[in-house]
């Protein structure tokens, strides 16, 4: 896909987005903390970024604005999937905030009873899929977006597994109050992730069709659309 070349004229959107990425990662892995060991200081900074996305988010579509009214409409689609992805980036920060307000006014869930191990592993793995994404997006390649989202196939239906065992009253080693924290908690990961995994379909999928992963990609378990 030509949506990210340099001579597209929408450098200034390009970096923005990148820098709206990482920031992004930054928020995410600051409110994973903040939830764990309820650390204040962290989840002001959280705050923080989140107000410098939503700028940059305005900035983006300024950008975009500018160029397509200068350009006629040359790398439209480009423009198109940058304004995208922005918004992708911009709802991630908010969930990141979801995730911040949470830890105030939840339980800390001491050991996280049985989901231990495994969310351990979707943490990582959402962790894993920003800085990736990162490099995917910079080099625009359509194998690794590919690989990537087949990769971590397994992380939603993983959590839609362990959201239906806590509401179901199945996980017996946690308290009402720490079940629904983590209830929240797994939902927000499970839209964190969905959002990176929409941007990483922008790569190698048709503006039209962003956000919706091919079924050779998907585990079978796996009906979502993103």
């Amino acid at each position: 896909m030509a949506a990210f070349k340099k001579e597209s004229k929408l450098d200034a959107a390009f970096d923005l987005v990148n820098e709206s990425l990482d920031t992004a990662k930054q928020m995410f892995v600051q409110s994973m903390i903040t939830f764990r060991h309820k650390d204040e200081k962290l989840g002001g900074k959280v705050r923080k970024k989140d107000k410098s996305i939503n700028k940059a988010e305005r900035s983006v579509r300024k950008n975009v604005l500018k160029h397509l009214a200068v350009s006629g409409g040359d790398h439209a689609v480009s423009a198109l999937v940058l304004t995208s992805i922005i918004i992708d980036i911009e709802r991630i920060g908010d969930y990141s905030k979801n995730i911040v307000e949470l830890s105030q006014k939840g339980p800390v869930v001491p050991d996280f009873g049985e989901a231990k191990e495994d969310l351990d592993k979707i943490e990582n793995a959402v962790e894993d899929t920003f800085e990736r994404l990162q490099v995917i997006l910079k080099g625009d390649n359509d194998e690794d977006a590919e690989n990537l989202i087949a990769e971590y196939s397994w992380v939603n239906p993983m959590i839609d597994r362990y959201v239906d065992q806590l509401l179901s009253g199945t996980l017996d080693d946690l308290k009402v109050r720490e079940a629904v924290t983590l209830v929240l908690y797994l939902r927000y990961l499970k839209r964190v992730f969905s959002h990176l995994r929409n941007m990483a379909t922008s790569v190698f999928r048709p503006f039209h069709k962003i956000g919706f992963v091919p079924s050779e990609l998907k585990s079978d378990d796996d009906e979502e659309e993103v």
